[in-house]
């Protein structure tokens, strides 16, 4: 006969050793799931970073909706394992602010944006006739044909005019979109950095980001929203940028514009002449480079930085003549709407008359012209460190 006790004893046994190997097999299998998080993350982590890699190099090629959509692609899975303000996204997403905004430039200035060009469309034309075995579809009278039914079945939308028209408004609405996500890609990089310690790099970006946003009110015809944000990009510039730095020659020309928008001649007038001076003096520090010993690739770019600077420094010197210009013909203008005293009709002139009004209208044509950018670019190399190199 069996002894109860040894039975019970056998049977707690057997039941601690289940729970056991349950606690043993749940705990295991915590570890995996933990494991496996921790693979996805890196994952995601090592995704992102090959497409926001990819996002750069089309910034660099000039290729800017390429940019966009990798760039977004790459901040997308970002967020999903950090915080949209960490502060590894504050440059993916000044990148990517840049290239919206770049591609709504070029689309509003009428100049062909890279990556949405018909050459690039009729380059790929042949493997898009092509099937998955790599046959022909069709010839081109086969496609005409096709199209020609398609346009008597009534499929054609833009026979009616309603895809025209569509179209129209949709590229009006595209520009609106890509001119708001710059102005949230910048304004959350922005936010991400005021959170940061602060450090030279630090601040660099963040004057960086309140030029962008500077430019992005100027478009939107925001034009005292754009001063104030250039302004606080002067503020933080000043403080840590030689005088020499192109970037503060930028905050006063891109200030000098939007004063001239709001019809602030004078106020334009004196930063175009400080942003003159700033120039003046890098042109100097560049002369004074060329004058020490350099290898062939350094003096081919301090030779490129002073030719630019050269060039800058005229554009705003004619920039600063039209202003003077337009605020002779606004205060005529002015003049001319002011209660006169009777003249004789034979001693107007009229043709002087005629010609000053075309001269007029002419020059508020120019003035609703969009602002330069002279501001440099982000995916360009550091200017903190091209600064450096030279006066190392």
């Amino acid at each position: 006969m069996f002894n109860i006790w040894e039975i019970c004893k056998n049977d707690h046994s057997d039941s601690m050793n289940e729970k056991q190997n349950s606690a043993e097999g749940v705990t295991e299998s915590s570890h995996q799931d933990s494991g496996q998080d921790v693979i996805n993350k890196e994952e995601i982590d090592a995704e992102a970073q090959r497409l926001f890699d990819l996002g750069k190099r089309a910034l660099v090629m000039k290729n800017m909706e390429l940019a966009v959509r990798h760039m977004s692609s790459a901040i997308e899975l970002w967020v999903k394992i950090y915080d949209e303000f960490n502060e590894k996204l504050i440059t993916p997403h000044m990148l990517y602010g840049q290239a919206l905004l770049d591609v709504y430039l070029a689309n509003s200035r009428g100049l062909a944006v890279a990556g949405n060009d018909k050459q690039s469309d009729e380059s790929n034309g042949d493997e898009e006739m092509k099937d998955e075995e790599g046959n022909e579809k069709g010839s081109a009278d086969e496609l005409m044909d096709e199209e020609e039914d398609e346009k008597a079945n009534g499929e054609d939308e833009t026979a009616n005019g309603e895809e025209a028209e569509g179209a129209a408004n949709g590229e009006d609405e595209e520009d609106v979109d890509d001119l708001q996500l710059a102005w949230e890609a910048i304004e959350t990089a922005r936010v991400g950095l005021i959170r940061l310690p602060t450090s030279l790099d630090n601040m660099a970006r963040l004057g960086s980001c309140h030029v962008l946003l500077a430019e992005i009110a100027s478009e939107n015809g925001h034009f005292d929203d754009a001063i104030t944000s250039i302004s606080q990009a002067y503020s933080v510039f000043k403080e840590i940028l030689p005088k020499h730095d192109r970037r503060i020659a930028n905050c006063h020309c891109l200030k000098g514009a939007n004063l001239e928008m709001s019809n602030k001649f004078e106020e334009a007038k004196k930063c175009f002449e400080a942003a003159i001076e700033s120039l003046e003096l890098r042109k100097k520090h560049l002369e004074d480079v060329l004058k020490e010993e350099l290898d062939s690739t350094e003096r081919l770019k301090v030779e490129e930085q002073l030719e630019q600077c050269i060039e800058y420094k005229d554009s705003i010197r004619n920039r600063m003549a039209d202003v003077t210009q337009t605020a002779k013909f606004k205060l005529a203008n002015i003049l001319s709407n002011q209660p006169m005293v009777t003249v004789d009709d034979s001693e107007v002139d009229t043709e002087s008359l005629i010609v000053r009004k075309k001269r007029l209208a002419t020059t508020n044509e120019n003035i609703v012209g969009k602002v330069p950018r002279l501001e440099p670019e982000i995916g360009e190399s550091s200017e903190n460190k091209e600064e450096k190199e030279i006066q190392e």
